[in-house]
């Protein structure tokens, strides 16, 4: 029973980021020259990000970090509509970095603009949810640092700093949820 759980709870998780997962293999595997076929990655990427973004926004308990990821996916489609060139650098030149300059301003906005914050937990009061929001936004900042300094690494510079904005955010939901 207890497998069952843990494996629910990974695909919950990974439905979250379906739109990255998309665009990752695309960008990766798909036909083309890897130009052209990441170009197409954030086309496709943008198309599913603005539709599960839409879709998070709907739902009473909003996930900021995979709405970041949402966000830098749309970014990087506008900028492959625009010019192939600013969605290279977008995407190769800054790389996991600027997903995590996403994540950062989605989190920023909630914490100021929406009830459940960074941590997207309602039902606390608004002091303790700032509280855990900031440290959040402390913690994004410090993965951002080390993504930039990582940039060129997909494991350093990007799984492993966004992995741990998904850990320590599900602990911080869970501090909320002790203390309310």
């Amino acid at each position: 029973m207890k497998s069952n759980n843990v494996l629910s709870a990974y695909l919950a998780h990974a439905a979250k980021f379906l739109p990255a997962i998309i665009f990752l293999c695309y960008g990766r595997f798909g036909p083309g020259t890897p130009d052209l076929r990441w170009n197409e990655a954030f086309l496709i990427g943008a198309v599913l990000g603005a539709v599960h973004g839409v879709w998070l926004l709907s739902r009473p308990e909003r996930h900021s970090i995979a709405l970041g990821v949402d966000l830098y996916l749309v970014v990087g489609g506008l900028l492959a509509l625009a010019s192939p060139q600013a969605s290279r650098a977008w995407g190769e030149e800054l790389g996991p970095a600027a997903v995590l300059v996403c994540v950062l301003v989605v989190g920023v906005l909630n914490t100021l603009c929406s009830p459940g914050g960074f941590i997207d937990r309602k039902g606390i009061d608004r002091e303790r949810t700032l509280s855990l929001s900031m440290t959040m936004i402390g913690v994004t900042v410090a993965a951002l640092a080390v993504s930039v300094l990582m940039r060129h690494s997909p494991l350093w510079g990007g799984v492993l700093p966004l992995a741990a904005l998904v850990f320590v955010r599900s602990r911080l939901q869970r501090q909320a949820a002790r203390a309310s």
